[in-house]
């Protein structure tokens, strides 16, 4: 398995797994976010890290240094394909993403998740600060 970052040509490719894990909707928003990190006049430019097996994309991952403060990164569109979930690639790619965090002398990662992942995430590193509604939570994790 090789985790290295999207490139531009392989956007769809990467959203498609948000389709496969959501709907449609998310899958075209998911798009356009992960266009964005190859655009010039993005002062905040998302990276996005994926992990590919035998030319596939398996895994995808965004982050984000925040608007809240130079120390806070956001994470999002976190997905692994339907068939490969279940077997710690998402937990052991996070964890890559950690560490690029850290490296750029992050404290702080932040993330929206569904109500079907929060205990998840508490188990794994984050902790549940708020719902914001009924389909969404708010969760943190202090490096």
């Amino acid at each position: 398995m090789q985790i290295r970052e999207l490139q531009a040509h392989e956007v769809e490719s990467a959203a498609s797994l948000v389709g496969l894990n959501y709907d449609v909707d998310d899958e075209k928003q998911a798009t356009k976010e992960m266009a964005a990190m190859f655009l010039e006049e993005n002062p905040l430019k998302p990276i996005y890290f994926v992990a590919e097996e035998q030319k596939e994309i398996i895994w995808v991952i965004g982050v984000s240094l925040s608007r809240i403060d130079y120390d806070v990164y956001e994470l999002f569109w976190l997905n692994v394909h339907p068939n490969r979930q279940g077997q710690g690639i998402g937990t052991k790619l996070t964890n890559h993403v950690i560490d690029y965090v850290k490296s750029r002398w992050g404290k702080m990662i932040i993330i929206s998740a569904g109500p079907h992942l929060v205990d998840y995430y508490e188990g794994f590193w984050l902790a549940k600060v708020n719902q914001i509604s009924e389909k969404q939570y708010l969760m943190t994790f202090k490096i």
